[in-house]
């Protein structure tokens, strides 16, 4: 699935909002390498999987129901246009918007029962489905 945002920073504090929720995401998309140190006698490198994302949407601090639920996943695309709209800049040089697109993939099989349970969905809150721990 894909998310897309616009961002239109006010001020140059905003655009500095912009780039660090830009740049987070950059980071956890990306996977760590590890090399082997000296007292190690393997070579070769060691990657450590990029971050996993559990992917939520809220409504006044509530699940909003109207929006589909998503198991774990792992961010799998990352785009960020800075010009959407043609150039334009602050006058300190920071884009006057900024469109970022995400592309997720889940990394579990989403099932007949998962589905079932993600729309049994109680009103008060108490039916929800955690990819991690299942119907509770």
């Amino acid at each position: 699935f894909q998310l897309t945002f616009y961002f239109t920073p006010k001020s140059a504090a905003e655009a500095q909002d912009v780039a660090k929720i830009i740049n987070t995401f950059k980071y956890h998309f990306a996977p760590e390498i590890l090399t082997p140190s000296k007292s190690n006698s393997t070579t070769g490198l060691f990657f450590i999987p990029p971050s996993l994302f559990n992917v939520e949407f809220m409504i006044r601090s509530k699940e909003n129901v109207y929006l589909p639920r998503y198991g774990d996943c792992v961010l799998t695309n990352i785009d960020v246009n800075h010009t959407p709209n043609g150039f334009a800049a602050h006058n300190d040089g920071s884009p006057v918007q900024t469109q970022l697109n995400l592309s997720f993939r889940e990394i579990e099989i989403v099932t007949k029962k998962k589905l079932d349970a993600g729309a049994a969905y109680d009103a008060s809150g108490d039916t929800t489905y955690d990819a991690t721990k299942g119907l509770r």
